[in-house]
């Protein structure tokens, strides 16, 4: 086991996992893998095509993917049969359900990439029961899910919750956020977190962001036995943050961090209760209080299945970085808001969606092109290797014993190709912030010296703050400075002016090259061309990701103050978008200390 060292995300190719990296007691979870490929073709509540049929009406092995984005509003819940792959990930422009929960009713699931905000509209399901995903049902046997990298807000009831006694599930890199306290639940005030009772067994709950629930984040109940809670962050908790009542329970390299509503007491809270009442507990940053804090052991209680944990200096930038739907890097505004309130310490209660901005888009957007009709668009056919003219979503083309419909929505989250391994660098602070690492260099220690004895000093640009044109625009991504790049599919331009000391001086541009693609970048001063050259380094990624932040350096430019810097470059608008993060100015006579 690797208590205690730097998190890695594996790259072995494990057929059985639900896909690469999926840790805790879910994770061989194997989904609708080998069955057909269900097509969502309209946002209706009901009817063929529809999120519902795909769900609760079909039944047996089926991985479901979208050919429409945009919001789906239900009157009443969806309950999941088995055997079945749901990836949100694949609908254009993202999916989101409102009105009604998602509820696991069945064995053998895997969801990911969905938006789940079941919100306070009058013609939503039962407030009582407006949960955002739950799993488990009374009286029905449901094993083996995995809940992976979702954002699920704004629930009326719990935003998660196992109940009815599942076993077997993981809930990991998922945004729980934003519980709804007064809205129009019976009880009043009923800001949930997650839930996890009534018997529920082998519960993996690792590296999910809970924010401004005012409760249960998460509770921990009912005779509830191997109950893991790891690598989690915690915000502005409210009442309560994790609060523990009997069973079995790891806690282990979690960060709770107070915010306006939270109340004082200790985050963690160990309470007697039914089951075995044994907790081990390590390494968290929290106070713990309860009244069984006598029943902390000196040592594991049970045998865990989540054994790659970061510690806790390391577990804010994890999973700021990675928690929610990210798709190509990017999250929603919903969920940039939710992390921008971490960052900033401005999280809050709210009690209605619109206090926050509400659900932004209505809008519905089509799919790419897939010419075969297979599930996989034409453009991810050529990446994948696999026939854009031939349904051959079960075949492999890359030989990696993994089909390939599953390296395709596996891929839109987690990165085309085998998963990269992952090394953080952010750090949690006692001062609730985040350490970036600067990437271009340490301003602090670079002096030049002129004929005059004077120094111009190094300094770095955001190439978010150039003037773009074309098709730049600026995107969120995780492992940039400032959590922002540029990025182009198309052809663009970028422009700044120098306003630093005249004098000579190498220029670094970081960026990120993946492996995918080709892409190709001009850096000129005024009208004269510095360099050029195409991005096509096999950095072993095909994801922008700490892997493949790269950076080109142009020595010995001579630039007078009011220049102008000019990026102009073409991204590969099939596979690889370019990605500029920074540029870094560094004096050439640079005497570094």
């Amino acid at each position: 086991m690797n208590f205690g060292i730097n998190f890695q995300m594996g790259v072995e190719n494990n057929k059985t996992l639900a896909f690469e990296g999926a840790q805790g007691f879910g994770a061989d979870t194997t989904g609708g893998r080998g069955g057909e490929v269900v097509k969502v073709t309209n946002l209706n509540d009901s009817g063929k095509g529809s999120l519902r049929w795909a769900l609760e009406d079909l039944d047996g092995p089926r991985i479901v993917v979208f050919e429409v984005g945009g919001q789906i509003d239900l009157t009443d819940q969806i309950q999941i049969n088995g055997d079945v792959t749901l990836a949100g990930q694949t609908a254009p422009g993202g999916i989101t359900v409102t009105g009604a929960r998602l509820r696991v009713v069945e064995s053998n699931v895997i969801i990911r990439g969905m938006n789940v905000r079941p919100g306070d509209s009058k013609d939503g399901h039962d407030p009582d029961n407006r949960d955002g995903i739950s799993v488990g049902k009374d009286g029905r046997v449901v094993k083996n899910v995995i809940i992976d990298s979702n954002s699920l807000s704004w629930a009326i009831d719990e935003n998660a919750s196992t109940w009815g006694g599942p076993s077997n599930v993981t809930w990991s890199d998922n945004i729980i956020a934003e519980g709804l306290v007064n809205s129009s639940h019976s009880k009043g005030d009923h800001s949930m977190g997650m839930l996890i009772g009534d018997g529920s067994s082998n519960i993996s709950i690792i590296g999910n962001l809970f924010a401004s629930n005012d409760q249960r984040n998460a509770i921990v109940k009912d005779a509830s036995e191997s109950i893991e809670f790891v690598n989690n962050v915690v915000y502005n908790y409210g009442r309560q943050g994790l609060e523990v009542h009997g069973g079995s329970l790891h806690a282990i390299g979690n960060v709770m961090i107070s915010g306006d509503d939270s109340d004082g007491r200790a985050a963690i809270r160990v309470n007697s209760g039914s089951g075995d009442n044994a907790f081990y507990i390590s390494d968290n940053v929290s106070e713990i209080g309860g009244d069984a804090t006598n029943r902390i052991k000196s040592g594991l209680v049970f045998d865990p299945a989540t054994e790659e944990i970061l510690p806790t200096s390391k577990v804010l930038g994890w999973v700021l970085s990675h928690a929610g739907v990210m798709i190509d890097g990017e999250r929603s505004e919903i969920d940039e808001r939710i992390i921008k309130t971490v960052l900033n310490d401005t999280g809050e209660l709210i009690d209605a969606p619109k206090e926050v901005g509400g659900y932004l888009d209505r809008g519905s957007s089509s799919a790419l092109k897939d010419s075969d009709d297979d599930g996989i668009p034409d453009v991810h056919e050529v990446l994948l290797g696999s026939n854009a003219n031939k349904a051959d979503a079960q075949g492999d083309a890359d030989g990696n014993g993994i089909a390939n419909i599953e390296d395709y929505i596996n891929g839109l989250l987690d990165g085309f190709g085998s998963a990269p391994t992952v090394s953080v660098d952010l750090s949690y602070t006692p001062d609730d912030s985040v350490d970036e690492e600067d990437t271009s260099f340490d301003e602090q220690t670079v002096t030049a010296g002129g004929d005059n004895g004077t120094s111009a000093e190094g300094f770095s640009i955001e190439a978010e703050d150039f003037d773009l044109s074309g098709d730049f625009r600026t995107a969120s991504l995780g492992d940039a400075s400032g959590r922002k790049v540029i990025k182009s599919q198309h052809e663009g331009t970028a422009t700044t002016t120098f306003d630093g000391e005249s004098g000579t001086y190498d220029m670094r541009i970081d960026y990120f090259d993946e492996n995918d693609g080709v892409s190709y970048l001009e850096v000129r001063l005024n009208d004269e061309v510095l360099d050029a050259w195409y991005w096509d380094q096999n950095l072993g990624s095909a994801f922008a990701n700490k892997q493949t932040l790269t950076h080109h350096v142009i020595e010995d430019v001579d630039i007078e103050a009011g220049d102008e810097i000019i990026f102009y470059g073409v991204g590969d608008r099939g596979n690889e978008p370019m990605r500029i993060d920074t540029l870094a100015f560094t004096p050439s006579d640079a005497l570094f200390a």
